[in-house]
């Protein structure tokens, strides 16, 4: 496969050290950025053409109005971590998100190589 490119948003924490130790474990998978916030995501997306990004958010239901965010073409998919890291979501950035199954490191991996697809 491919080396897949993902930028992290928002991942801190213990969470967010979880998603880097799950991420790290795919030989595939390169982080190319990993942002505190998404202020400065839509240059970051148009400039590194990740393949996923992950977001750590509280409430994903955002990315239904704010696709502009993303300030690129429709081939970044976004992978949304919810809560305390159990839910997720996988959106295509084109108004679809497919709801994603308890997440643990290995559906976690298996929804970052999904969204790269």
């Amino acid at each position: 496969m491919a080396t897949v490119r993902v930028v992290l948003v928002a991942c801190s924490g213990l969470l967010g050290g979880l998603i880097r130790e799950s991420l790290a474990a795919l030989p595939e998978v390169r982080v190319v950025r990993d942002l505190p916030g998404s202020g400065r995501l839509a240059r970051v997306v148009r400039r590194r053409r990740p393949h996923v990004v992950v977001w750590r958010l509280d409430d994903d239901g955002i990315l239904t109005s704010r696709l502009d965010l993303f300030g690129a073409s429709a081939t970044t998919s976004v992978l949304t971590v919810r809560s305390d890291g159990d839910r997720g979501a996988l959106w295509r950035l084109r108004s679809e998100r497919t709801a994603l199954a308890a997440l643990s490191p290995g559906s976690f991996a298996e929804a970052v190589r999904e969204a790269a697809r």
